[in-house]
């Protein structure tokens, strides 16, 4: 009797799901602050670089959601310094030139929001973490205001913050809008430029995209869509 209570209760979390999903899409604007760790270039101004998201959530009766969400976005800042370059003798950096450190930066990562339902709609806050990507064409090619492209292929783990609002345009699809944080935590088998004794290159850098975009609501209840936990009366 015991083992069958216990089973029960291990199942009773799935079956209290509203059954609905929400899928999105997203766009915008993002930007990062410096890289630190062994990651020398490390531009001082601020740039806005795109950002791309998507995700898939699962809705809880009781205001929760579980589920992931990926964001593509570049990486970058600009520097008015000059800093010492892989080659004897040469200097790379200032006149506001561009650092990238990822030009397809990928995070992938599980999420869980809390929900504040509200008339058409709903607050969100919660926590995310996942796996990284990023990739980099033309590594180390300077041209016209780019200063240094860093090594291609950096992996490792990412982590970080989401809120956002959602306001249901009809029953099914709603807008959005969030802005996140996503750090990530990367390692490269390439070299760190510019560091003695030779090490492999691990950085570690934030970024901040905001997104606008649309979610789609299906698999449950038509009734639901408008709110989650609360009726609304027209």
């Amino acid at each position: 009797m015991k083992i069958r209570l216990l089973i029960l209760l291990a199942f009773l979390p799935i079956t209290a799901f509203t059954q609905n999903f929400e899928v999105g899409l997203g766009g915008g604007l993002s930007i990062n602050g410096a890289p630190t760790n062994n990651e020398v270039y490390r531009g001082d101004i601020v740039t806005p670089n795109y950002a791309i998201q998507a995700t898939i959530l699962r809705n809880y009766v009781d205001n929760w959601q579980l589920g992931f969400d990926t964001h593509i976005m570049e990486l970058s800042r600009k520097t008015d310094q000059l800093f010492s370059g892989p080659h004897k003798g040469e200097w790379i950096g200032g006149n506001g030139k561009k650092f990238i450190y990822g030009q397809i930066s990928v995070s992938a990562c599980a999420v869980v929001n809390k929900k504040l339902v509200i008339k058409h709609g709903y607050f969100y806050v919660g926590v995310g973490g996942g796996l990284g990507l990023v990739r980099n064409k033309h590594t180390y090619t300077p041209s016209g205001n780019v200063a240094y492209i860093a090594p291609d292929g950096s992996y490792g783990l990412v982590y970080g913050l989401q809120g956002g609002f959602n306001h249901d345009i009809t029953k099914r699809f709603s807008f959005n809008a969030e802005i996140a944080l996503r750090v990530f935590d990367m390692n490269n088998n390439a070299a760190a430029l510019d560091v003695s004794p030779y090490t492999n290159l691990h950085y570690r850098i934030v970024g901040y995209p905001l997104t606008v975009g649309i979610h789609y609501k299906f698999g449950g209840n038509k009734k639901q869509y408008m709110t989650y936990k609360i009726a609304v009366k027209e």
